[in-house]
């Protein structure tokens, strides 16, 4: 039996058995830093395949994130430190109005009908008390055109009534009136107006004094105010 076996062994018999015993004994062993990413199949490293703390967090590089490689509208508040953000920019070109402009009323003003130039319409009239008004313009018979920036009669309303001190007596015949239309480039419209005293007669034979029909005048004072 032995002479048997004896007989069957050679060199290529041997180093095979051999080669099989060494690689049973080592499971297959790759020499240190010889397994590359070429020699894994793709996607077939799990998390459980790492070890605990072996593999750290990616670190950016300062200042090489930009507005690219972010994805439009993810961002939220919950995202930005408010403390870091810098001051708004002044308010001064907004609607046209500087920031103390945005404190109170838009604009006012006093109009004296006296204080129009005279002459030909239009006539330019001097605004007194007045907050941030462009031009006030007399251009008819008690008509005015008052203009303010970022203010038009379609957006913005404006509020007149008469003023005493600037009325020629009677002042109780006195009416002032905003309109919508009237004026070009956005202006307001304001109408100053007098009811003329008239007598009627009453039953008995009497007499009585009564307002007429207004009519468009220069006597009439007038404040307004555009919120």
């Amino acid at each position: 039996m032995l002479s048997k076996l004896r007989s069957r062994l050679n060199y290529s018999t041997v180093m095979s058995t051999l080669a099989l015993f060494v690689a049973l004994g080592t499971g297959g062993a790759y020499a240190a830093n010889t397994v590359g990413s070429a020699d894994i199949i793709d996607n077939a490293i799990l998390g459980a395949d790492i070890k605990n703390a072996q593999v750290g967090v990616l670190d950016v590089a300062t200042n090489t994130i930009n507005s690219a490689r972010v994805i439009d509208n993810t961002l939220t508040g919950a995202d930005i430190l408010e403390s870091s953000l810098g001051k708004v920019g002044d308010a001064d070109t907004l609607d046209g109005l500087n920031s103390s402009s945005l404190v109170g009323p838009r604009a006012y003003g006093r109009i004296d009908p006296g204080g129009c130039a005279a002459g030909a319409y239009p006539q330019v009239c001097t605004v007194t008390s007045a907050k941030n008004v462009t031009s006030v313009t007399r251009i008819d018979p008690g008509i005015y055109c008052i203009t303010v920036p970022g203010g038009s009669p379609l957006s913005v309303p404006l509020i007149a009534t008469v003023d005493v001190a600037g009325t020629a007596y009677p002042e109780a015949d006195a009416s002032v009136m905003t309109a919508s239309g009237g004026c070009t480039a956005g202006g307001f419209a304001v109408f100053t107006q007098r009811h003329p005293w008239v007598e009627v007669s009453t039953p008995g034979g009497g007499v009585t004094t009564v307002a007429g029909t207004a009519t468009f005048a220069n006597t009439v004072g007038f404040t307004f105010v555009a919120p």
